[in-house]
């Protein structure tokens, strides 16, 4: 017999890589109300302390939510692949590729949460 069955296995897997990339593109942080032009007073100071942390929060949470989705379909995934090495290999490195990809975009999401502030620069 030959090995036919690995070609829809080979399709589910590109669609899965095609959703993760999606998935991660789409990526973005809550604003976080802050007058940027408005003098710095300590209520703002302190408005803008907590948009900071919340902020923080919500990359935290995105990144999060996808490291269980990429979880559930790496278990799937090599769940599909059966006793196919080759597959199983390939979703390794898929895995791991978006695993990757989700650390980095946490860190592109926290980026302009720790710009924000009362601003205070050059007083």
């Amino acid at each position: 017999m030959n090995s036919r069955p690995a070609r829809p296995r080979l399709s589910s897997l590109l669609l899965s890589v095609l959703f993760v990339a999606l998935a991660a593109a789409s990526w973005q942080c809550v604003p976080v109300d802050d007058q940027a032009t408005a003098p710095a007073t300590l209520s703002t100071q302190g408005a803008s302390g907590r948009g900071v942390a919340a902020c923080v929060q919500a990359c935290n949470e995105i990144a999060k939510d996808a490291r269980a989705d990429e979880k559930q379909l790496y278990k799937d995934n090599k769940e599909a692949c059966g006793d196919n090495q080759e597959c199983l290999d390939a979703e390794e490195d898929r895995h791991d590729a978006a695993m990757e990809q989700i650390a980095f975009e946490m860190q592109e999401c926290k980026r302009p949460c720790h710009s924000q502030g009362g601003g205070s620069g050059g007083q």
